[in-house]
C-alpha cells in the first residue's frame, strides 16, 4: 500500500512539475520581450481648422505615433507622418504638416464654397511587433480630399534594431531566392483567390499580368505577411488583401545568417 502511495505522490510531483514548466517558459520568454523592447510614448495629435468648434469639423489632421528615447527611430517616424499624403513632400514638422493640409482645404472652400466635401488626414503609427533584432511598425493612415470616398491603405516597415535600417527582401534574400519566393507567393495567392496554376491574372492589376510580391510585408512569429492596399492589385470595392507566407514554405530559402534563421524549423 505504501509502494501505490509513494507511486502516486512521485507522479502527482512529475504532473506537478510539468504543469509548471509551460508557465516557466511563459514567464521567460516574457522576461526576455521586456528586456528587448525600446520603451516608447505614444503621443496624439489634432488640429483642425480655426473655426471649428465641435467633433465633426470639416478638415481635421489625427495622429498617434510613438516617441521613442533613441532619436534614428524618432526621425524615422517623423519623416513618415510629416510627409503630405496628396504630394509627398516632406515636412519634417507635424505642426506644418498640419497647417498645409488644412490651408489646403481651405484654399478649396474658397473657391467652391458651397460643396459639403471636408478634408480628413488620419494617422496611426503603432509598434505591431519587436524583438532583440528588430522592431515592426504598421502605419495606418485615412485620407479624404474629396470625391466619393477616402482611402485608407497600412504601410509596414522592419527596422534593424542594430543599424535601425529598414530591413527589405533583399536584405533577407538573394536575387535567386526572391525569385523562388515569388513562385511561392503565386501558389499561395492562387489557392487564397480561387485560382488555378493556369488561370490568368487579367482581371488584378499585376504588370504584365504576372503575379509579383511588392515590398510592403512585415515579419511575424508565423511568417512574412505581406499586404495589398485599395487600388494596388485590385479596385477599391476589393478593399485590402493579405498574403501570409509560412516559414514552413520558406525553409529551404532562409539564409542560416540571414534575420529569419531564428524561424528556420
Amino acid at each position: 500500500m505504501k509502494h501505490y502511495i509513494l507511486l502516486a505522490f512521485i507522479a502527482l510531483t512529475f504532473i506537478s512539475c510539468n504543469q509548471n514548466k509551460p508557465k516557466q517558459a511563459e514567464q521567460e520568454h516574457a522576461k526576455q520581450i521586456a528586456k528587448d523592447t525600446l520603451a516608447y510614448e505614444l503621443i496624439n495629435f489634432y488640429k483642425t481648422t480655426p473655426s471649428c468648434k465641435s467633433d465633426t469639423c470639416e478638415a481635421y489632421v489625427k495622429a498617434v505615433y510613438p516617441v521613442f528615447k533613441t532619436d534614428s527611430l524618432n526621425k524615422f517616424v517623423s519623416k513618415i507622418i510629416t510627409t503630405l499624403p496628396y504630394n509627398g513632400v516632406p515636412t519634417n514638422n507635424l505642426n506644418l504638416a498640419a497647417d498645409s493640409f488644412i490651408n489646403d482645404y481651405l484654399r478649396f472652400k474658397k473657391e467652391f464654397p458651397d460643396s459639403p466635401a471636408g478634408y480628413a488626414w488620419d494617422q496611426n503609427f503603432r509598434i505591431a511587433y519587436q524583438d532583440k533584432d528588430f522592431i515592426n511598425f504598421a502605419y495606418q493612415t485615412y485620407v479624404y480630399t474629396g470625391g466619393a470616398h477616402g482611402l485608407e491603405t497600412i504601410q509596414y516597415f522592419n527596422v534593424s534594431k542594430k543599424d535601425y535600417q529598414i530591413i527589405q527582401l533583399k536584405d533577407i534574400f538573394d536575387k535567386d531566392e526572391r525569385a523562388q519566393l515569388n513562385t511561392i507567393a503565386e501558389q499561395i495567392f492562387r489557392k487564397q483567390e480561387g485560382l488555378k496554376a493556369d488561370d490568368n491574372l487579367d482581371s488584378y492589376f499585376f504588370d504584365e499580368q504576372k503575379f509579383k510580391l511588392n515590398e510592403n510585408f512585415i515579419i511575424t512569429d508565423k511568417g512574412l505577411k505581406f499586404m495589398y492596399n485599395p487600388y494596388e492589385i485590385k479596385a477599391y470595392a476589393y478593399g485590402r488583401t493579405e498574403l501570409l507566407i509560412p516559414y514552413e514554405d520558406m525553409q529551404e530559402i532562409i539564409k542560416k545568417e540571414s534575420i529569419l534563421s531564428k524561424f528556420k524549423l
